[in-house]
């Protein structure tokens, strides 16, 4: 536990520090326009609009294969359902904040709720944004970022569930050493078969983590550009708090814990 926490509270340091310095420098400077300044952007439109989808399927994906791969392991297979437990509540959260919950999502509740619908210089009485915009207004209120919630969530729910496969992985590789004096390990590959099904499953979930890794290190160039050119302060750092809540309660409450 010591070290997933360590590993944990390094990761909310450095998403936090990537908002909080990209505000600052946006705030400072006139940061000249660039691809990632323009919302209809390839990688905005393509992957952060449907981030979510791109993050847990392949993530379902990889834990499903390790699922198949565990060679009727009762840890292996237990580690693979409690990494599929995560995603599903990490997946309702995403839902109530963007999606629903009891009728608008959550960040559309806080927008309806501290704004109101301009056109020009009046007000119109309209009960939401799409309403607004419907009527050629333009709705103000708190517009919490859900690039930052989304950008977050999505990368600290991927590298949570590394670091649960990694810890498995490492116990594993420790156990089947003290084992292999008896020829415990050598049985276990003794049939070409299995010996094939392996190293095709072991391929497989090479390049599923590769993707995932690259997704990660795609999302955090959005935080940045999202840091840099979109929202205020405010409305960046609630999306903040918001992506780094559901990891934060997870490690503190020690649910479904593989290391």
């Amino acid at each position: 536990m010591p070290n997933l926490l360590q590993r944990q509270l390094t990761l909310y340091a450095f998403y936090t520090g990537i908002v909080l310095i990209g505000s600052i420098i946006g705030s400072a400077f006139d940061i000249p326009p660039s691809v990632f300044s323009n919302k209809r952007n390839p990688i905005n439109v393509i992957f952060v609009k449907n981030g979510w989808a791109w993050s847990i399927i392949p993530l379902m994906t990889l834990l499903a294969m390790n699922f198949i791969h565990s060679n009727n392991d009762p840890e292996r297979r237990r580690a693979a359902q409690n990494g599929l437990n995560r995603i599903a509540l990490a997946t309702v959260y995403w839902i109530f904040i963007t999606q629903w919950f009891f009728g608008y999502s959550l960040f559309e509740r806080v927008h309806v709720a501290t704004g109101h619908c301009r056109v020009g210089d009046n007000v119109l009485d309209s009960p939401n944004s799409k309403h607004c915009r419907q009527n050629g207004g333009h709705w103000h209120g708190v517009d919490i970022s859900g690039h930052c919630f989304l950008l977050i969530h999505s990368s600290l729910t991927i590298l949570r569930e590394f670091n649960a496969l990694i810890f498995f992985g490492r116990r594993r590789q420790t156990e089947d050493t003290h084992s292999a004096g008896d020829g415990t390990t050598a049985s276990k590959h003794s049939q070409l078969g299995q010996v094939e099904t392996g190293s095709l499953l072991e391929l497989l979930e090479a390049a599923t983590s590769m993707f995932l890794l690259g997704l990660v290190g795609t999302w955090t160039i959005m935080l940045i550009a999202t840091s840099l050119y979109f929202h205020s302060a405010s409305e960046k750092f609630g999306g903040t708090v918001f992506g780094l809540a559901f990891s934060v309660a997870l490690t503190m409450s020690g649910s479904f814990a593989d290391s």
